[in-house]
């Protein structure tokens, strides 16, 4: 655990900076609305082996047809799962800090040649 913390902390690079040869623009970094995220959300990919709370992209578009299940019908209870995932999402934006258990990962091993391994890190879809 020790090794990400100090793998992901920022220090000053070394050497001269990289030219930038692009005029800047403006990046929008306030807080993702509930529209913003159900459109990340259409975007992911399915099929992707999910993190150490098992949440998979199907389950977050499951929790976003519910909700759009809700407002088309006027059903009641549907949308309490993209209530609270939501208002994770936009917590985490808001504070600029990601639950600690939310940065745990699994790691699996995949079998090289030669009796040898190679480990990845499955993360959270979100």
């Amino acid at each position: 655990m020790r090794e990400s913390v100090e793998l992901y902390t920022k220090v000053q690079p070394p050497g001269d900076p990289i030219p930038i040869n692009i005029d800047p623009f403006a990046i929008n970094d306030e807080i993702p609305t509930d529209a913003e995220v159900r459109e990340v959300v259409r975007g992911l990919r399915n099929g992707r082996a999910g993190g150490v709370s098992g949440i998979r992209a199907e389950h977050m578009k499951q929790w976003l047809q519910d909700v759009m299940t809700e407002e088309e019908k006027g059903t009641v209870g549907l949308r309490d799962k993209w209530r609270v995932f939501l208002d994770l999402v936009q917590t985490i934006w808001e504070e600029g800090e990601v639950p600690q258990q939310m940065l745990w990962m699994t790691v699996v091993l995949l079998p090289k040649g030669g009796g040898d391994y190679r480990g990845i890190r499955l993360l959270e879809p979100f």
